[in-house]
C-alpha cells in the first residue's frame, strides 16, 4: 500500500470522514437515478435544479436562485429562459424593477410535483435494512437535514452555504 492510499484509508477511519464519503457515494448513485427522470422530462440537470430550489407557491430572485444553486446569476439566466419557454416557470418585475422574480406557472408545478414522486422513490439499496434499521436510518438523516440548515418538507435550503441553523444540535 502506498503513502497516499494509507492517508486516505486512515482518513476514512475517521467517523465524519467515513460519513461525508458515503454521503458523497450516495449522492452520486442519487444522481445516476435521477438523471433518466430528468431526460425523460426533457430537463437537463441544471433545469431540475432550478425547479427543485423554487417552492411552490414563492416568488424567488433569480439571485436568490443562484445562491440556493452555487452559480452565477449568468447561468441561471440561460436556465430560466428555457424553462420559461416551455411554460413551466414565468418572470415577474419585482418592487425594485431590477429585480426579477421567478414563480411557477400551473403546468411547471404539476411537474414539479411529478419529479418529487418519481425522486422520492426509496432505493433498491434501503431493501438491505431491516424495518427497525429503516426507521433509525431515516431518524437520523432527517435530524442531519435538519442541523444542516434544510427544510425537509420543501428541500429548501434556509442558509445557501447549509450551515447549521441556531440552536438545532
Amino acid at each position: 500500500m502506498t503513502a497516499e492510499e494509507e492517508f486516505d484509508v486512515a482518513v476514512l477511519d475517521e467517523p465524519g470522514a467515513l460519513i461525508a464519503a458515503c454521503l458523497y457515494w450516495l449522492q452520486a448513485q442519487s444522481r445516476q437515478t435521477a438523471h433518466p427522470i430528468y431526460k425523460h422530462h426533457g430537463l437537463s440537470p441544471q433545469q431540475a435544479s432550478l425547479l427543485w430550489q423554487l417552492a411552490p407557491g414563492e416568488l424567488l430572485s433569480m439571485g436568490d436562485v443562484a445562491d440556493r444553486m452555487g452559480c452565477d446569476i449568468a447561468n441561471i439566466t440561460g436556465i430560466v429562459d428555457r424553462l420559461e419557454k416551455r411554460g413551466l416557470i414565468q418572470r415577474t418585475i419585482g418592487q425594485d424593477r431590477r429585480v426579477k422574480l421567478l414563480s411557477f406557472t400551473p403546468e411547471g408545478l404539476a411537474l414539479r410535483r411529478e419529479l418529487v414522486g418519481a425522486l422520492h422513490m426509496p432505493p433498491e439499496w434501503l431493501d438491505g435494512f431491516s424495518s427497525e434499521e429503516q426507521g433509525q436510518l431515516a431518524g437520523l438523516l432527517s435530524r442531519a437535514v435538519r442541523i444542516a440548515g434544510v427544510d425537509p418538507r420543501n428541500n429548501l435550503p434556509r442558509h445557501p452555504l447549509g450551515r447549521a441553523v441556531s440552536g438545532e444540535r
